[in-house]
């Protein structure tokens, strides 16, 4: 219970922290101005989750283990950027997409979340590396990079 308890706590951090540089980083303005606006929608924010959170308690753990699950999809575009020193192929991005989109699909219930016995994330970010692989080796015997 503590363990999951601190993982809430630094990924609402994490979260509001993020949404707060994203936001400061559209408006502009007066420094006081914006800092005021982002604030703002930072407390907005943990206000959100925080009623959600209440709302569906019972749920905790389930939105826990999916969010982290759809994090991990982003995991080897987010490798590929690290470890190569340009920028990324745009078809990493666009397969990091669909399979995203393929996650959210099976959570809702049109595609199946499981297929032969194997739940459908795991299957995606396998998949999700193994193409990230093939279009670098691809990339690098075209002399792309």
């Amino acid at each position: 219970m503590i363990g999951l308890i601190a993982a809430a706590i630094s990924t609402s951090d994490s979260q509001i922290f993020a949404l707060g540089s994203e936001i400061r980083s559209l408006l502009r303005g007066t420094e006081k101005k914006v800092l005021i606006k982002t604030k703002s929608a930072m407390l907005t924010f943990a206000i959100f989750a925080f009623v959600f959170s209440l709302i569906s308690s019972d749920q905790l753990v389930l939105l826990a283990r999916v969010s982290f699950a759809g994090t991990a999809m982003m995991g080897p575009m987010i490798l590929a950027a690290v470890f190569i020193d340009r920028k990324i192929p745009k078809m990493i991005i666009w397969v990091t997409g669909i399979g995203e989109i393929l996650f959210i699909c099976s959570l809702i219930g049109i595609i199946p979340s499981s297929i032969l016995g194997v739940q459908m994330d795991l299957l995606l970010l396998t998949s999700l590396f193994s193409s990230t692989g093939i279009i670098l080796l691809i990339d690098k015997m075209r002399g792309q990079y």
